[in-house]
């Protein structure tokens, strides 16, 4: 069960963050701790060399503003915890994570890039990470007792992509919503200077086809093993992240659950190619599911440390 949400936030985005954790959170029964970054960019100015006493300042006010908004969340029944964290190094969110028994990071996304920070999140910490577009919207009849009705599920087959879905079947069991299994089948590399020929586009046609009637028994069979409200999508196209962008828009998708890396990712890299491009470029809520285990994590992490600097 997901008891503890982290909300990982810089004084900018803070609002925005709460409001968009604030009905998984009720729907969890889930407490949540706001752990609001600071650093000399976040104080007016954003000047790196600060005057002291400035900073000292800019931290109370920072802490009254966030500990305002906690005030007006367990107003609502949510049970609020905030933190300051006077450090730029992701080791120590991390670090703070797992002596917190974290069950669930919350970040948002500002840019059309994953940050280094949710890199090293990804790559080195066990927890699953939902990473929120700052102008998401929610859908304008999603009432904030209803928390996600479509949540989409991407699998390639491999066991490794069936890691996110204990996480998907929980969090539709709780939100009483939908679970859509997508894969899409990619159309097969064919390069040639000249057109194809007639004998080309029917072994490609034919290789799509057999496809398809394989992932189809393969997601109709998961499907069956899932206890929610699911159901199977298959789409085909060129390209794997523009076929389930197409498939999301289709399903009006609230949220996308899938796993760090899929049957050809690279488990040296804080996540696959795919999965990568789904968290840069989707406007609804991505969480991510780490596929490497705990000692892995640690592992990585330690290989990775460098020396950081603390804002005293």
């Amino acid at each position: 069960m997901l008891k503890h949400i982290l909300v990982v936030s810089t004084p900018d985005s803070i609002e925005d963050t709460l409001q968009q954790t604030k009905p998984i959170a009720r729907h969890l029964g889930a407490r949540i701790t706001l752990l609001c970054r600071l650093t000399p960019s976040s104080s007016p100015g954003g000047n790196h060399f600060i005057d002291p006493l400035e900073w000292h300042i800019h931290k109370v006010e920072v802490k009254t503003g966030i500990d305002e908004m906690a005030a007006e969340l367990r107003q609502a029944g949510i049970d609020v915890h905030t933190e300051l964290l006077d450090s730029t190094d992701p080791a120590d969110i991390i670090d703070y994570a797992e002596k917190q028994h974290v069950d669930l990071v919350v970040m948002v996304r500002k840019t059309d890039n994953v940050s280094d920070l949710m890199n090293m999140m990804i790559k080195n910490s066990s927890v699953p990470i939902i990473t929120l577009h700052h102008d998401y919207q929610p859908a304008s009849d999603m009432q904030e007792t209803e928390c996600y009705q479509k949540i989409v599920v991407p699998l390639d087959g491999s066991q490794r992509a069936e890691s996110a879905l204990p996480m998907a079947t929980m969090i539709a069991q709780l939100c009483n919503g939908e679970l859509v299994l997508a894969h899409i089948v990619q159309k097969p590399e064919m390069p040639r200077r000249a057109p194809l020929s007639e004998h080309d586009l029917k072994l490609s046609e034919e290789l799509v086809r057999t496809n398809h009637k394989q992932v189809k028994r393969y997601l109709e069979q998961t499907a069956d093993r899932v206890q929610c409200l699911v159901k199977v999508h298959i789409n085909i196209d060129d390209n794997v992240v523009t076929g389930l962008q197409n498939l999301i828009e289709e399903e009006k998708a609230d949220l996308l659950i899938l796993c760090a890396h899929g049957y050809t990712g690279d488990p040296h890299q804080p996540c696959g190619h795919i999965t990568r491009s789904l968290i840069a470029s989707s406007r609804i809520p991505v969480l991510t599911v780490q596929d490497l285990s705990t000692e892995q994590g640690r592992a990585a992490r330690h290989q990775n440390e460098a020396p950081h600097t603390k804002v005293r």
